[in-house]
């Protein structure tokens, strides 16, 4: 019993050490080198399924910031500075080794018991006093750390607090979405590269940007809708650093790209009309029978101006089909192009014939999505360690020993201060009261 008594006592001495901090620290700053060295967020595969394919997943190099690693270590300095915060708590009403090296004494003419009222008396009104007694003598401890212990201990808690909200905001959420003018999407693409349901609608009626004389962008901004069942519930513009929230989620503005649009229209020989697409929009026709994919847009396909393919999904049509907007001129430079290309035949779906008009240029942006439940909880910590760091190094911390014993005829007095930790001479005024009031021989 004493041997596992003595095991536990060695154990939570080291966990609670300055030297366990270190080496904890150490852990967690080799960590950062590493993933600052070793390619980061690169998606490994991983075998098997379940909770065992999490658990490998989590000891992967190439996400190291989410790994069990950064947990473990993270966990362990928190344990560490909780056992730190008791230890200093079961400190408290302990009197510091005395520290009369380097004191002088002064006889008194006053007896020990006056001598210490005298001494209490002229104190400083904000220093705390603890008294013990070393044999026939008194020993005085005083100290005005009255903000400064807190704040030491609320030192140790926020660090606590930062590593419990970096923990909790890897449970949270990280995507993004990307839209077109006019779109709209129930889904975002998860840090994990699969989508994810929003749980409602966004949609994107209008993306503008300005540009600087030079070229460079200026501004870009998205003007979103929110919608729930189809019905507008909330909305607002995204700018960069100006995010908008919804149920929970924050939405930021990240990105945009180029993405031109098309204008194409369509004759079945009686009626026309004209759609507007973009490169991966699925487009249906004779209810239904008939279905094709834009698959590429371009400014200059094969040396030949504006072209546009589309790739047919039906038995009975070609699989794909190209339409350039200067056919006429093309034809006029090689007369058998339909003969020696079919698929450049803008009318080789009967009874449809297709044709190109116009590019148009258009942008899609690209919006983060996030919630960051462990945001609050860090942002906390961040600031309860500025308030204490504040108040460690600018308030100034003065520690006291006096040490009283009866000698023939009245007293002899031992007095040593530091402040900050670093040793000083007793406050003048105070001795200076001490020696008059008390009788300096």
């Amino acid at each position: 019993m004493k041997k596992r008594e003595r095991l536990v006592g060695r154990l939570a001495a080291f966990w609670s050490s300055l030297k366990c901090t270190v080496i904890l620290l150490l852990g967690l700053a080799l960590l950062c080198v590493a993933g600052t060295l070793i390619p980061q967020h690169v998606i490994a595969p991983v075998a098997g399924q379940g909770p065992g394919a999490w658990f490998l997943a989590r000891l992967k190099p190439t996400d190291l910031y989410h790994s069990l690693w950064l947990v473990v270590l993270a966990g362990l300095l928190c344990l560490n500075l909780v056992l730190c915060m008791r230890l200093r708590l079961r400190a408290r009403g302990r009197i510091l080794a005395p520290r009369f090296k380097d004191a002088e004494g002064i006889s008194l003419d006053a007896q020990r018991q006056a001598v210490k009222a005298r001494i209490l008396e002229a104190a400083p009104r904000a220093m705390r006093f603890q008294e013990r007694q070393d044999g026939a003598a008194t020993l005085l401890f005083g100290q005005t750390e009255g903000l400064r212990r807190p704040a030491t201990l609320g030192l140790h808690a926020s660090v606590v607090l930062i590593f419990v909200g970096m923990h909790l905001s890897a449970f949270g959420i990280d995507g993004k979405i990307e839209l077109s003018e006019g779109q709209t999407a129930a889904q975002f693409i998860g840090a994990d590269g699969r989508p994810r349901a929003l749980g409602f609608s966004v949609r994107c009626d209008q993306f503008l940007v300005s540009h600087y004389p030079n070229g460079m962008p200026k501004e870009y901004v998205s003007r979103l809708t929110f919608l729930e069942d189809g019905n507008p519930r909330a909305g607002g513009e995204l700018r960069v650093n100006h995010p908008l929230a919804y149920r929970g989620l924050r939405f930021y503005q990240e990105t945009y790209r180029a993405q031109p649009a098309v204008i194409m229209t369509v004759t079945d020989g009686v009626n026309a009309w004209s759609v507007r697409v973009r490169e991966g929009d699925e487009l249906a026709m004779d209810n239904g029978k008939l279905r094709f994919q834009v698959a590429k847009i371009g400014q200059d396909v094969m040396r030949m101006g504006p072209a546009l393919k589309l790739v047919f999904d039906h038995a009975s049509a070609p699989r794909h089909l190209w339409l350039f907007q200067e056919v006429d001129r093309i034809r006029e430079a090689i007369p058998d192009l339909f003969e020696r290309a079919p698929s450049f035949n803008p009318g080789l779906i009967k009874p449809y014939t297709f044709a190109l008009m116009e590019i148009v240029p258009e942008y899609a942006t690209g919006i983060g999505i996030k919630r960051d439940p462990g945001a609050a909880i860090v942002a906390a910590g961040g600031i309860l360690m500025l308030i204490c760091l504040l108040v460690v190094f600018l308030v100034p911390s003065l520690k006291v020993w006096l040490h009283l014993e009866d000698r023939e005829g009245g007293s002899f007095l031992k007095a040593a201060a530091t402040r900050d930790g670093r040793p000083e001479p007793f406050p003048a005024a105070w001795m200076a009261r001490i020696r008059r009031e008390g009788g300096a021989r």
